[in-house]
């Protein structure tokens, strides 16, 4: 989960499509190809070239991220 479309930017490669989906009032959480240059380690889904990514749309989602994270894991 990240704050914004611009941080998601940093990690993921990020169509029009997939900006439609991920800030779709229903928030869903959308695969997303990692990009090479990625500082998310290698450890996070591994061997796998997508991550599931979605904005926050709950207060608790929020207040985590209130911290200035740039992205939290979540499994």
């Amino acid at each position: 989960m990240s704050f914004n479309l611009e941080k998601i930017m940093q990690y993921c490669k990020l169509g029009e499509k997939e900006k439609e989906w991920l800030v779709n009032r229903a928030r869903p959480i959308v695969l997303l190809q990692k990009k090479e240059n990625s500082l998310i380690s290698p450890l996070v889904a591994p061997r796998n070239n997508y991550l599931g990514v979605m904005l926050p749309y709950a207060p608790l989602h929020y207040l985590l991220l209130k911290d200035n994270f740039t992205a939290l894991i979540m499994t």
